[in-house]
């Protein structure tokens, strides 16, 4: 188990000038493999509430956002620091929106920046936290970001692994292909948006 001073070390190698030209900030095993498991099973068991959204965004998601998860939403908050000086901004006082969206066989999120209409201008801070059974059952679904000179990042599905960029980015998901069609075979995803 890693303590707090390893986990800054292992956060802060990450802002390295290698880097420094990738706009997004990426952690693997974000949580315990046992959190990250309970939450998973939580998402399975509530299949039957996630409902079809179409358009540039064929996908399921679950109609309202999610409330608090609690070793989620603490470890979420441990990151802010970092991701505050990676990307320059003051995340202090933030609200978070939690969605949960499940990607299977031909699904696809087309390009768009988090941060444009209604309400939600107010997005700084766009992260996805990638859950999934292993071993995968599912090809494609890469979140793709692309820099402000258009510049794209190809970003995988790793399950247990989060990532942060800047809301204002454009990003898509690429389509996913699941042969078993299968819902507990999908690419799951805890979108959050810091504001």
């Amino acid at each position: 188990m890693k303590n707090a001073a390893q986990l800054l070390s292992s956060h802060l190698a990450l802002l390295l000038p290698t880097r420094s030209g990738v706009p997004y900030y990426r952690v693997e095993e974000f949580l315990p493999a046992r959190s990250a498991d309970e939450i998973l099973d939580d998402l399975l068991a509530r299949r039957e509430e996630f409902c079809c959204l179409t358009g540039p965004r064929n996908f399921l998601r679950l109609p309202s956002p999610l409330e608090q998860v609690p070793r989620f939403s603490e470890k979420l908050s441990e990151t802010l620091p970092v991701i505050e000086r990676r990307f320059g901004l003051d995340l202090s006082r933030p609200l978070f929106e939690l969605y949960v969206h499940a990607y299977n066989d031909g699904t696809f999120f087309g390009k768009h920046p988090d941060n444009h209409g209604g309400a939600n201008w107010r997005r700084r801070v766009s992260c996805v936290y990638y859950l999934h059974q292993r071993p995968r059952r599912f090809d494609g679904g890469t979140l793709l970001i692309y820099d402000s000179k258009g510049r794209s990042f190809p970003v995988e599905s790793i399950h247990n692994s989060i990532v942060f960029f800047p809301s204002s980015l454009i990003h898509e998901v690429l389509p996913i292909r699941c042969a078993s069609g299968r819902f507990e075979d999908s690419r799951f995803a805890i979108n959050v948006w810091v504001c």
